[in-house]
């Protein structure tokens, strides 16, 4: 059996106790990194109808964001977005809708989403301004039918 002298006995119970105390404090930290995220997290519901786009929120803080699309319309609908400083009355246009070539990349996109559905999408998103939009086209009698030049569309932000 070993014995443990006084010094021994206290540098052992410092031990434990300061292994004691950084275990509980990483635990701490972990949870206050996790109370962080569910803080940034936001949901926005979405409708989508014959002509428009209606967020129930313009403006978001959280970083993730879940958007619940709902097709309330009779046709089928999409769900894009981008981001751009570029005011919304400005993006390029053209006979089919807004030009996604000229504006850059979607940064998230739910297609098909027919009448009476809703999709979810989630996405991280930076602080910064965006678009919401659908950009379907059908030819109906002969004529384009762009949802983007009819209304869909609609700002956003992330700050």
């Amino acid at each position: 059996m070993a014995k443990v002298s006084p010094a021994g006995s206290w540098i052992q119970s410092n031990v434990l106790l300061l292994t004691a105390i950084v275990a509980c404090g990483a635990s701490g930290n972990v949870l206050a990194a996790d109370s962080d995220d569910a803080n940034e997290h936001e949901s926005v519901n979405v409708v989508l109808k014959e002509w428009y786009i209606l967020p129930d929120k313009m403006t978001v803080d959280g970083r993730y964001i879940t958007f619940k699309v709902a097709n309330q319309g009779r046709r089928d609908h999409e769900f894009i977005i981008i981001k751009t400083d570029v005011p919304v009355h400005d993006l390029p246009v053209h006979a089919k809708g807004l030009d996604e070539k000229k504006v850059g990349k979607a940064i998230g996109e739910i297609e098909d989403i027919h009448p009476g559905e809703t999709k979810d999408l989630t996405l991280h998103m930076s602080v910064g301004n965006y678009v919401l939009f659908c950009n379907k086209v059908e030819i109906v009698d002969h004529k384009i039918i762009s949802h983007y030049r009819h209304g869909m569309r609609v700002a956003f932000k992330v700050k």
